[in-house]
């Protein structure tokens, strides 16, 4: 290892971005990629028998004293307390977890979607491994984290979690030496839904301020969302509501949260493995907690064996509101392979009206804008054996649509 080390420090020393074919570039990007997944299983493998055997604490070289493992690895490292956690976390869980170890082993996972397998699998055992590594492999590492949100929601003490975490919620500010102002709230799923609804007509006006800048002018999607919130405290200061110009592409975002809830989870008021209790665009919670702090004013239930609205359809482009709530809690990204775009989706035509397309579940798909763009252009999406959806260009061009 040491050897391959200095080889690769040789080569990174020596290269030259400018001198490499920009075709060759993108397949040394993977590359990197592939030695740096490997780079961080290795490491995590070695720091566990650091820690396995109390050496670690005999480490000379560290820049600052450690006083813990995560401490030790971190200085080594060159990162946060956080990540070290985790890379020493799942290291220890490899040894009841065969599937993922092998995977991490090959350079098949990121250390990150390795923290997602190992904690769904320590709630959910063998099955839920397997579940989140399926979802790791089709949707990369969003899709392991939504899939193992729904192992622990499922959990035997979901309602307990769910508690403690609501206890400890908060709300901190702070600013930066070079005197940027930070926000950061912690609370459970569904307040953080109730205030993102609250949020959604002042993001939907904040968008359409944007949408009048100059191309070349127009602010990032993430300054955007910093307005949305200016503009919701604005408007509590001076008793003001927002106000949105005409929808393009789809209705606004309505100020309520839509819930997806199995029937039986329903009635029950607990979810079993299998069922889910979702809210959309923000993963699953328990049950009884979404009625408790969000109640029937600010909720919307989306029953899975209630009433069908997988059977609504209607000509033209106009959809009615239980087949809209059910498209935002089917598609919460981009339905695209690879892209984890979830802001201002646009629900698509699949068969397009002016072809005698229907305005139904089965003829539409959430799509982000750059994708949805690429379509109108002539671009064609292909549905994929192995479950994959690409947007393929048109005949005759080589680029291919980024995710």
């Amino acid at each position: 290892m040491a050897r391959v080390a200095a080889e690769l420090r040789e080569i990174v020393g020596g290269l030259d971005p400018a001198c490499v074919d920009g075709r060759d570039a993108l397949g040394l990007v993977r590359v990197a990629a592939d030695v740096e997944r490997l780079g961080a299983a290795a490491k995590a493998l070695l720091a566990q028998r650091c820690v396995d055997t109390g050496v670690w604490k005999t480490d000379r070289s560290a820049r600052v004293p450690a006083t813990t493992p995560a401490e030790w690895l971190a200085d080594v490292s060159g990162s946060g307390i956080g990540p070290a956690k985790d890379a020493l976390a799942v290291s220890e869980a490899l040894s009841e977890c065969p599937r993922t170890d092998a995977a991490l082993r090959s350079g098949e996972l990121s250390l990150s979607t390795a923290r997602e397998v190992t904690a769904a699998a320590a709630i959910g055992g063998e099955s839920a491994e397997q579940r989140v590594l399926r979802s790791a492999t089709r949707d990369g590492l969003r899709g392991a984290k939504d899939e193992s949100r729904r192992v622990l929601a499922t959990a035997a003490d979901a309602e307990a979690r769910a508690a403690k975490i609501h206890h400890h919620r908060s709300r901190r500010r702070w600013i930066t030496r070079e005197g940027i102002w930070n926000l950061h709230l912690e609370g459970p799923v569904s307040l953080g839904a109730e205030i993102e609804a609250c949020l959604a007509p002042f993001d939907d006006a904040a968008w359409d301020i944007a949408a009048k800048q100059p191309k070349h002018a127009r602010d990032t999607p993430d300054a955007i969302a910093f307005d949305g919130l200016l503009l919701m405290a604005r408007a509590a200061r001076d008793g003001a509501a927002p106000t949105t110009g005409k929808p393009r592409g789809r209705a606004k975002t309505r100020p309520h949260v839509v819930a997806h809830v199995d029937a039986t989870s329903l009635v029950s008021g607990a979810t079993a493995p299998g069922e889910r209790c979702e809210i959309a665009g923000v993963g699953p919670v328990p049950v009884a907690h979404v009625r408790e702090l969000l109640g029937d004013a600010m909720l919307t239930i989306l029953v899975e064996d209630g009433r069908d609205v997988r059977t609504f359809a209607r000509p033209g482009r106009k959809k009615v509101t239980a087949l809209t709530h059910l498209l935002d809690a089917r598609d919460t990204v981009c339905t695209i392979t690879g892209c984890n775009r979830a802001q201002r989706l646009e629900h698509d035509h699949r068969v397009p009206v002016s072809d005698g397309g229907d305005t139904a579940a089965d003829n539409l798909e959430g799509l982000c804008r750059p994708h949805h763009r690429h379509k109108t252009e002539g671009w064609k999406v292909a549905d994929h054996p192995d479950g994959r959806r690409t947007l393929d260009p048109p005949p005759g061009t080589r680029h291919t649509a980024a995710a």
